[in-house]
């Protein structure tokens, strides 16, 4: 059977620790007796679209929520760019491109 596109695609989540880990997060506003209890969501809507939310443990709302195309990230790495500022961490941005790339490939 080939593979379908679901209509609502399933969010992957991912601890700050583990996107400092993996050099994804270069910098963060976030004190650290906090960060054990943020959570990054990524979800791919349609290809080549990515949405990143940032909640905190217990709530339902997310902080934060950006809306990126994997356009606009190979614009910036075009342009020589490699930090994605997101308000509360700064993103690595060839890492979130590859990590990106390799989560809804």
């Amino acid at each position: 059977m080939a593979n379908t596109v679901t209509s609502k695609p399933e969010p992957y989540w991912f601890l700050h620790k583990q996107l400092e880990q993996e050099g994804i997060i270069v910098e963060s506003i976030v004190p650290s007796q906090k960060t054990p209890n943020l959570y990054f969501q990524f979800v791919c809507p349609r290809l080549g679209a990515y949405v990143i939310s940032l909640y905190y443990d217990g709530c339902k709302k997310a902080i934060l929520e950006t809306h990126l195309g994997r356009d606009d990230l190979l614009a910036m790495l075009e342009r020589n760019e490699h930090v994605l500022n997101l308000d509360y961490v700064q993103f690595n941005i060839p890492r979130i491109y590859g990590f990106l790339d390799k989560l809804f490939a």
